[in-house]
């Protein structure tokens, strides 16, 4: 099975997305970074949706690939573009603050940045994540990663997000298709049954 994150930006931050690879199931489950895309600044949404369309009709992807979108902010409205397209499965991610997570609907789901955040350092630290140098754009990704950092605020609460001035695009779109890959819905029902 093959999960694509999405996460977008337009204007201030580019469009980013990732395909992992899962092998193996459980505990002893890996993932290999197979695609890393990062649109340029100013790519209207349309020709996103039909650039990741063309991307997940392609074999070995359609039908057995997830497309996971942060759901945060304009991620709505492209989310609509995505099943219209008759895009299956798909998974909105709303990125929230706290520490925990559920479902609205089987394909509606809110999560903190932290379980995000976590997910990735997991999956990093035991090796069961793996990101080839050679993919475009996979030195841009290392870069998000060293730059990914934990604030604290005045009143003492966590904040994960790339240091001011960089990006945090393909760090997001990696961490919602692990999240996704690593908490299955317990049935997959297409959008508007």
């Amino acid at each position: 099975m093959f999960y694509c994150g999405l996460d977008l930006g337009q204007s201030q931050d580019p469009t980013a997305s990732i395909i992992l690879e899962a092998h193996g199931e459980g505990d002893t489950r890996t993932y290999d970074a197979r695609h890393l895309e990062q649109y340029p600044l100013g790519t209207s949404y349309p020709a996103i949706v039909q650039a990741v369309c063309a991307t997940l009709e392609r074999d070995p992807l359609r039908r057995q690939c997830m497309l996971v979108i942060n759901h945060t902010g304009v991620g709505r409205p492209i989310f609509d573009l995505f099943v219209e397209a008759k895009i299956q499965p798909i998974v909105g991610i709303t990125i929230t603050g706290g520490v925990s997570w559920h479902r609205e609907t089987p394909n509606q789901w809110h999560v903190s940045k932290i379980l995000l955040v976590g997910t990735v350092q997991k999956f990093l630290q035991s090796g069961r994540l793996r990101i080839g140098a050679k993919l475009p754009h996979a030195a841009m990704l290392q870069k998000e990663l060293r730059d990914f950092r934990v604030k604290i605020s005045k009143a003492a609460t966590e904040t994960y997000e790339a240091r001011e001035g960089q990006h945090d695009d393909l760090v997001l779109s990696l961490a919602i298709a692990l999240f996704a890959a690593e908490h299955p819905a317990p049935r997959w029902l297409p959008v508007g049954s």
